[in-house]
């Protein structure tokens, strides 16, 4: 009786280890559960570069002296080594918009060679304009504001300023904040970028190899120095 009894306990033991293990196998990709849509990479950052943007404030320098001059002429005497080099501190914006087209272009292009999704063109814009323009206007409107005279042509500056478009125009390029022209191109760029650049590298992301996406990144990265 124990013989029989222990017999037919024998193939329910045995039976639990393989539930167990049937139930530990992972059920099939996809089965059961629709599959999440991939989220855009999050981009790397070039903290390195960032002390470069202080170069900026050499265009804020440049400004200045310009408008320093008084009855007996600018405040350092020209022709001296100071007065060249102040002078000269225009040419250190073009190193400033190289570094800052590098740092933007660069985090997109790592993306597009490992094969990953990007933003949208639209986040990528609203994204910069978050971070660039909200001050810009409030320090843009306060001098404005200050500056009143009741002209017609300081109301054309407003409209100029406000829209960023200043750059585009000789006369109201310097006018109200002076070295708020750069923000006008680099506005300028940051469009230009979402609208031929991420669409174009979304399409070479999705090339076969990686030395496809590298020599797309490649062409994308000429034209926009030539644009």
């Amino acid at each position: 009786g124990d013989r029989a009894a222990l017999g037919r306990t024998q193939p329910r033991a045995a039976a639990r280890p393989v539930a167990a293990a049937a139930s530990q196998v992972p059920s099939p990709a996809g089965a059961g559960a629709p599959s999440a849509a991939p989220r855009p990479a999050k981009l790397p950052r070039y903290e390195q570069l960032d002390a470069f943007r202080l170069i900026v404030i050499t265009v804020v320098m440049f400004h200045t002296y310009q408008h320093s001059r008084g009855p007996s002429g600018f405040v350092l005497e020209l022709g001296t080594l100071q007065d060249s080099i102040v002078r000269n501190l225009d040419w250190l914006l073009s190193f400033y918009f190289i570094m800052t087209g590098f740092g933007v272009a660069v985090q997109l292009m790592r993306a597009t060679i490992a094969g990953k999704s990007l933003p949208a063109p639209r986040d990528f814009v609203v994204k910069r304009l978050a971070r660039l323009v909200p001050l810009y206007l409030l320090v843009f409107l306060i001098v404005w504001e200050i500056r009143y005279a009741g002209t017609e042509t300081q109301w054309n500056d407003l409209l100029w300023g406000i829209s960023l478009m200043q750059a585009w125009s000789s006369e109201h390029i310097f006018r109200t904040i002076d070295p708020a022209w750069y923000l006008s191109v680099e506005i300028f760029f940051v469009f230009v970028l979402a609208a031929v650049g991420i669409p174009l590298m979304r399409r070479i992301a999705k090339a076969g190899s990686e030395e496809a996406r590298w020599r797309g990144c490649a062409a994308i990265g000429v034209g926009l120095i030539l644009i």
